[in-house]
């Protein structure tokens, strides 16, 4: 299911251990692509892992909040297909990424500016799912020299109010920290319990699809490697993509294709901004989960790449 690499450039590490997990059930048979890890200039480890083409046109994939670079699973096979290479990189405190205080999503895209030098990436594109939103325009607003196009999958528009409030921060993390913990030993009680409740939400095609194994093992991938380190990275990261991110207000000069569930907002349409904003309607989140969409998503990006 997996396309692995290795890169010459980096120190490529592989075969860790997982040892726990946020929504699904432990798994002794978990397969987990190969991770590269770049050393940052503060020394701090950066995890990713790559899929897709091997020598195709990059595209940096930023992993929903709280999550790691594996969810760039689901889209393998679409990536591959249009010729695209996925870099999926792990944010601080998760997965292969070392822990690091971080105040806001440009601090993050700093440490992918870091891993775009390193691998000699001229121009690339930049794809998100949810709350990674907040840091694909981080990045591309930081690099928007060399970011050719942004693609927003379900990305967090409703901002908290609260981002920029230490005490809020405090209380907030520390709340899901402890959420997540319980969460962690519910699942290891009743391991079918949060799996359960994801399928319950999928319409009857799209559940059939998540009954494969292959998906399902995924997804009990994605939830143990993100706490591979604990909870605080996955907390922190909760907090920053709840800040939100609002297309309509980005000043990029590049093209920025956002995938949303609200009709209203893909009813807009026109350049709202400084950037060329398209909207793409999405009738259910779960059908980018389940891959129904993720071909015309890529559809969209390589006509995007081939103007």
């Amino acid at each position: 299911m997996f396309a692995r690499f290795r890169d010459e450039n980096a120190t490529a590490t592989s075969g860790f251990s997982i040892p726990g997990v946020l929504f699904a059930p432990e798994s002794d048979n978990t397969d987990v692509s190969a991770v590269h890890c770049l050393t940052l200039r503060d020394g701090r480890q950066l995890g990713w892992s790559e899929y897709g083409c091997r020598h195709g046109y990059p595209i940096l994939y930023m992993h929903r909040e709280g999550s790691c670079r594996l969810d760039a699973g689901f889209f393998d096979a679409f990536a591959r297909d249009a010729g695209f290479r996925l870099i999926a990189v792990d944010r601080p405190g998760m997965g292969a990424s070392d822990y690091g205080v971080m105040h806001s999503a440009d601090q993050v895209a700093h440490d992918c500016e870091q891993l775009v030098h390193q691998l000699g990436l001229r121009r690339f594109g930049v794809l998100s799912l949810g709350g990674g939103s907040v840091f694909a325009l981080a990045l591309a607003s930081r690099l928007r020299q060399r970011c050719a196009f942004v693609a927003l999958l379900l990305p967090v528009e409703q901002p908290c109010q609260l981002t920029g409030n230490a005490v809020f921060r405090t209380v907030f993390t520390l709340g899901l920290r402890t959420l997540i913990s319980l969460r962690r030993s519910v699942s290891r009680r009743d391991p079918g319990f949060y799996l359960q409740r994801w399928t319950e939400q999928l319409s009857g095609s799209e559940r059939r699809h998540s009954g494969q194994q292959s998906v399902l093992a995924l997804l009990k991938a994605v939830s143990a490697e993100a706490l591979r380190q604990g909870t605080a990275g996955v907390a922190q990261d909760i907090w920053l993509g709840s800040g939100g991110c609002r297309p309509g207000e980005s000043d990029l000069n590049m093209p920025v294709h956002v995938w949303s569930t609200r009709k209203a907002a893909v009813m807009q349409t026109g350049r709202e901004s400084g950037s060329d904003l398209r909207w793409h309607f999405v009738r259910r989140q779960s059908q980018l989960v389940a891959g129904h969409v993720a071909s015309q998503v890529f559809d969209v990006l390589r006509a995007e790449h081939n103007r």
